[in-house]
């Protein structure tokens, strides 16, 4: 697989890096490619050995006849680029056209599948100073197939991580058009003290117009949190905020209306 850097002088327009949609397309468009220079080197193994194309199967590596090797796939193309030259194909992507799309106008199905998740958080809320502590997140995620499912779990965990610092940590100030708090420094992120325990299902869930039944799982994950910790701290106190984070200034300002209310 030869990957080009980004270039709009080579790469045709595919739209915008959006929906977590690279391994549900991209991986799509790499496995048709790779069933067509499969189909070629078939074509190849038949004619050298002089039997059937029909006959000829691939399975894990291997050119078949009636279940018997033939040759590895990469004897057979070094065997096809000595003989032809590069072995190249080319796979593309079209949106399938029972999903009408409106590209003028924006409106339709944009893409051909979607994920979906759900988040029950547990948290701890101390009222005296109303500070937040998440203390456990169970997470489930339908990611059709799971194409590598450790590195999948660990995008979950991180992405809920995210989205739970964006609900009750992640305060931005802007004064005069510029961020205040716009380092490290300043900006308060979650770190690994702040972790909670996390517990994370894959529902897996096959797509058919993904690579091997994939979908995307990007940021996906980051949804949930803030959404959650609104909820959780809710059940937890009775005050519920519609605006994120949720900090314990905002929880203290929300006390404070309903006491006046009560008076």
């Amino acid at each position: 697989v030869r990957y080009m850097s980004p270039d709009t002088s080579k790469a045709p327009d595919s739209g915008p890096t959006v929906a977590s949609r690279t391994t549900m397309i991209v991986g799509k468009i790499v496995l048709r490619g790779a069933g067509k220079l499969i189909k070629r080197l078939k074509k190849y193994v038949s004619d050298y050995f002089d039997v059937p194309v029909e006959e000829v199967t691939y399975s894990k590596g291997v050119f078949q006849r009636n279940g018997v090797s033939m040759v590895e796939f990469f004897e057979a193309a070094r065997s096809y680029e000595k003989k032809h030259g590069p072995l190249e194909v080319i796979g593309d992507y079209l949106h399938p056209a029972e999903l009408y799309w409106d590209d003028d106008r924006c409106q339709g199905d944009a893409y051909q599948g979607y994920a979906w998740g759900a988040n029950v958080l547990e948290v701890e809320v101390d009222t005296d100073t109303w500070e937040v502590r998440p203390l456990r997140d169970t997470v489930v995620v339908d990611v059709g197939t799971a194409v590598n499912p450790l590195l999948a779990v660990g995008q979950v965990e991180g992405g809920s991580l995210q989205g739970l610092g964006y609900g009750y940590l992640e305060v931005i100030e802007v004064e005069g058009g510029k961020y205040k708090n716009d380092r490290l420094s300043n900006y308060i992120i979650p770190t690994s003290v702040d972790c909670p325990d996390f517990f994370v299902e894959l529902t897996e869930v096959p797509c058919s117009r993904g690579a091997f039944g994939a979908k995307g799982l990007g940021e996906m994950p980051l949804s949930g949190g803030g959404p959650a910790v609104a909820a959780a701290i809710e059940h937890a106190t009775g005050l519920f905020s519609n605006k994120l984070p949720i900090t314990g200034e905002v929880l203290t300002a929300l006390e404070q209306k309903g006491d006046e209310r009560r008076s």
